[in-house]
């Protein structure tokens, strides 16, 4: 056991340890400076590494667009022009939905008029002759819609207006002559005999200026002066003046009862 030493000894040191201890070891500055030359030499080494692993990174990344320069950018931000609508253009796609929308509407005035026929043949009963003269207007390709003809009523009254059938392609809507309207064209009619004299005859004058103004539809144009069937134009007028109540004496006398 003498050649232990307990735990809780602390051996002590002479002088001439002492000496020899400190001598030997290393100051405070000195340690100082060896950490400050390991922190450089630290630093070092990593910014060697950071720059390699800096040049693989450059080395991976594909190479991008060269920048954009004002000619460029002024290129890109360019937007197409804008279209300037054609008005030309679109007033002849208006007119042609219209045109679209009238023959759509005739065709079907046209077959609900055939298909009252039918139901009334289907019935037993024939169609009527005013029912057959209405069907032939509705089955003309250019007659004029409901809605037409309900502003010619308006013009005209409610029971100011006749149609009159004497073929397929001779139908006409017509109104009565007024009594205002035949003083006018018989002024003009004289007018035009003592212009013309003997080279014109007044009662053809007179016919077509009552015709001009008493049909409502269609246009009477010139290819209807002169080239409609010989008797359209005399059995026309005929039908307006009877209308406008120009009837004969026998005409008259079977409209009359004694009271």
């Amino acid at each position: 056991m003498s050649g232990r030493m307990r735990s809780d000894q602390i051996p002590s040191l002479n002088p001439r340890q002492l000496s020899t201890l400190r001598q030997r070891s290393t100051s405070g500055s000195a340690v100082i400076a060896n950490l400050d030359a390991l922190n450089e030499e630290i630093v070092e080494q990593a910014a060697v590494s950071g720059a390699r692993v800096l040049e693989t990174e450059d080395a991976d990344v594909p190479e991008t667009m060269a920048p954009a320069t004002p000619e460029t950018e002024k290129t890109m931000s360019m937007e197409p022009p804008e279209m300037i609508p054609d008005p030309e253009a679109e007033l002849q796609q208006e007119i042609a939905a219209l045109e679209a929308q009238l023959a759509a509407q005739r065709e079907r005035e046209a077959a609900a008029a055939e298909e009252s026929e039918e139901s009334a043949a289907g019935a037993g009963e024939p169609p009527t002759m005013e029912q057959q003269v209405v069907g032939m207007l509705h089955k003309h390709p250019k007659a004029p819609t409901e809605q037409q003809i309900a502003a010619l009523k308006q013009k005209y009254g409610e029971n100011g207006l006749n149609v009159i059938a004497l073929g397929e392609d001779d139908v006409y809507i017509f109104t009565y002559l007024r009594r205002k309207q035949l003083q006018s064209i018989q002024q003009a009619t004289a007018k035009q005999a003592q212009i013309e004299g003997m080279a014109s005859d007044p009662e053809e004058y007179m016919t077509e200026q009552v015709l001009k103004m008493c049909v409502v539809w269609p246009k009477l144009g010139v290819n209807f002066w002169y080239n409609s069937r010989s008797g359209v134009i005399p059995t026309l007028y005929s039908a307006v003046m009877l209308n406008s109540y120009h009837l004969n004496p026998q005409q008259a006398m079977v409209l009359t009862a004694q009271l």
